[in-house]
């Protein structure tokens, strides 16, 4: 009996390939003064997504760079709107006046909310934390663990803050609206496998994530209160499709990085892989964000259906990226072209799922963020 099991030891211990699943731990948590950088593969080509299953090996090297983004993580009383978010231990920004707080427990990551310094161009702060937080990353994570989570943001506005074109249309003007926004978020761990990028090689655990935002607008009538204006508002605002929005992802995460190895955006049909972000190394990690508001920005029609106009003035001569991140903060798009002071441009947004966007305008050669970032609304 001995030299049978004795064969089996040693011929398990001989096959160095077979490798255990991963097991996801609280190590991949950023931490104050953690610098993250990764790359954008717009049109990944030749990149399919496996069925799930176990011990998968997936590559991936062919992605290329499109550009890249650097988040650094900073002490969150840096941020101006600290204050809302007293519990928060992380702060990150979109741009320089974007900022999400994050509060970071044993187990958990949560994102507690957001604020912004007039982020959607109407002459409003944008101030919006969730309630409940909502859950980003919860360990130990495991092989065919589901979680799901739920959460709310509200986004206050005055009338006067709207188009008159719009106002014009109400039967009544209100005092002033309101966005609310519930989040469904359903994530399954649903293959585990080694995943090769352009770089290096991960030992990873595939996380599918599926978000649905329903949305809903509230009107402030003197004597009547909140009423839920919906039907009425949205198809003036911003089309009826938009009262659900949906996001399909998958994650792959490695206990050797602080942020998901690689994320890859589903389109519309859930087929087909839209956009790519992998973790990159390429950027140094001393490069801090420089933010210069000196370029002004319209972005024509908003909400927009298949294209937009951008009419940029007082921006000097170089080359730009005009950055899309979805309400989540996860950067879905990006454009390239060359500008000298006044410059419009004609972008296609027709394979953009329908929902809000936020826009930046950065310079290519300084990474500086040259306008205040604006709301896109997608028919």
């Amino acid at each position: 009996m001995k030299q049978p099991l004795l064969f089996c030891l040693v011929l398990f211990m001989s096959l160095g390939f077979i490798k255990a699943q991963p097991v996801i731990t609280n190590e991949v948590f950023p931490q104050i003064g953690d610098s993250i950088s990764y790359a954008i593969d717009n049109s990944p080509e030749n990149i399919q997504l496996t069925a799930s299953g176990e011990a998968q090996v997936w590559d991936y090297s062919s992605l290329k760079s499109d550009f890249f983004v650097q988040q650094i993580f900073e002490t969150p009383d840096s941020g101006v709107g600290f204050s809302l978010f007293p519990e928060a231990t992380l702060l990150s920004r979109i741009a320089q006046n974007v900022e999400s707080y994050w509060r970071v427990t044993d187990n958990q990551i949560e994102l507690l909310g957001a604020y912004g310094e007039d982020p959607i161009g109407l002459g409003v702060i944008f101030s919006s934390p969730f309630v409940p937080p909502l859950v980003e990353i919860s360990t130990p994570l495991n092989y065919l663990d589901t979680l799901e989570y739920s959460s709310s943001f509200v986004v206050p506005f005055a009338t006067e803050n709207l188009p008159d074109t719009i106002v014009a249309m109400l039967p009544i003007a209100p005092d002033s609206f309101r966005i609310r926004t519930n989040i469904q978020r359903l994530d399954i761990v649903d293959a585990w496998g080694s995943l090769q990028l352009p770089e290096e090689t991960f030992e990873v655990l595939r996380q599918k994530r599926l978000e649905i935002a329903n949305i809903r607008v509230d009107a402030k009538i003197i004597f009547l209160g909140w009423q839920d204006v919906t039907e009425a508002i949205i198809p003036l605002l911003m089309g009826s499709q938009l009262q659900s929005d949906s996001l399909l992802t998958y994650r792959f995460l490695s206990n050797e990085a602080k942020e998901p190895v690689l994320i890859c955006s589903m389109d519309s049909t859930g087929q087909s892989i839209a956009s790519a972000q992998f973790k990159s190394r390429l950027i140094p990690t001393d490069v801090e964000e420089e933010v210069s508001p000196v370029a002004h920005l319209s972005v024509f029609p908003n909400p927009a259906s298949d294209f937009i106009q951008i009419d940029i003035r007082e921006v000097p001569t170089g080359q730009y990226s005009l950055q899309l991140f979805h309400y989540n903060g996860q950067m879905i798009h990006q454009e390239r072209f060359w500008m000298s002071g006044h410059t419009t441009q004609r972008l296609s947004v027709n394979g953009l799922e329908p929902g809000f966007y936020i826009g930046i305008l950065k310079n290519v050669d300084t990474g500086k963020t040259m306008s205040r970032p604006f709301l896109l609304i997608k028919q």
